[in-house]
């Protein structure tokens, strides 16, 4: 199953590693698709679906999954918990109900075919357990027993396929060595004072005692944070301070400090520590980050593979008349698409 506009950025936003209900619908991560889609769009002017007097949420079929049927109610159940999120009463543009309404189809999907292959129920429960809603600690959000069933169908089918070998992850960083970089890195210590005169006296009395000093004075004049720590703040890539303090710091050589600078917060003096040039990283330096991408990509195609799949043994269809909006053709999962006009 295939997407196109805001729907694909939505399926990048929301994949996250195995492990976790990673094909879960996520809320957050929906959240900020909608507010992608409002930026494109207002949603005024958008004509209203082809609902009538005879149009009943609770009992319209919008979507045929083989033989399961999934009623507008429950559609408009499933957006109104989405919608929840967001914490925006505006109304919904074509452009966000049909970024909504995919959601819905591949939840569907993977709900029909988990029944079918026999899980009926969240796993750890008896036949006569209650079947309460669970919280995912990856996201914070509330799984009902339907998500849970999901991502246990998930778990069977995409699990085993998920795995990084230790030579799949070795390989892997010998064809793509030279992408791992350490970036330049300058070791920062600062002084901020607020009286111009006490910073111009410690900047004097800096040249003729240097670095041992300089800790000193920070921790006994410095109102910054750093204080504490003798003026120390760390190490910073380029593009990680602002661009009026990264401009004196990288003109400064190793060992040497800066002339007084008055800013917004006061005045300050800033020391340069080291300089670690950028460099190749080892294997071991990178090695967990590798095996994360790896798995990632592996879980992505596994799943991208996993719809297809179900889209062929399901033929869904949609009902568009049981929608309260007119779906966006360029948004609207393709193959959804051609299947509402299969006869």
């Amino acid at each position: 199953m295939h997407a196109n506009g805001p729907y694909r950025q939505l399926r990048r936003i929301r994949r996250q590693p195995p492990g976790l209900p990673a094909a879960m619908p996520c809320a957050l991560a929906l959240a900020l698709a909608l507010a992608a889609c409002r930026g494109e769009e207002s949603g005024e002017g958008v004509p209203p679906g082809p609902a009538s007097a005879w149009f009943q949420p609770d009992r319209a079929v919008v979507l045929t999954v083989g033989k399961a049927v999934f009623t507008s109610h429950e559609f408009i159940q499933f957006r109104q918990g989405f919608v929840s999120t967001i914490g925006d009463s505006a109304p919904l543009g074509s452009a966000e109900n049909t970024t909504i309404l995919n959601e819905f189809i591949e939840r569907s999907l993977l709900l029909t075919a988990a029944r079918d292959d026999g899980i009926s129920r969240p796993p750890d429960l008896g036949d006569g357990a209650k079947q309460p809603a669970q919280t995912s600690a990856a996201d914070g959000l509330t799984l009902s027993s339907d998500e849970l069933i999901i991502q246990e169908y998930l778990n069977r089918r995409l699990g085993e396929r998920l795995q990084v070998t230790e030579a799949e992850a070795e390989a892997h960083f010998a064809q793509h060595s030279g992408e791992y970089l350490a970036p330049k890195r300058f070791h920062v210590r600062e002084i901020l004072v607020d009286d111009e005169g006490l910073a111009r006296q410690i900047h004097a009395e800096l040249r003729e005692s240097g670095k041992p000093r300089f800790s000193a004075f920070a921790r006994q004049f410095s109102r910054a944070p750093s204080a504490a720590n003798g003026g120390d703040l760390g190490f910073f890539q380029p593009g990680q301070l602002p661009p009026d303090f990264e401009a004196i710091i990288v003109g400064l050589k190793p060992g040497s400090y800066s002339e007084v600078m008055r800013t917004q917060y006061g005045f300050h003096i800033f020391y340069l520590e080291e300089v670690i040039q950028s460099h190749p990283q080892k294997y071991y330096e990178v090695r967990e980050a590798i095996i994360q991408q790896l798995r990632m990509d592996k879980e992505r195609a596994a799943h991208a593979t996993l719809l297809d799949e179900l889209v062929v043994r399901y033929r869904p269809a949609l009902h568009r008349q049981a929608l309260d909006f007119v779906p966006d053709p360029s948004i609207l999962t393709r193959t959804i698409v051609e299947a509402d006009h299969a006869k």
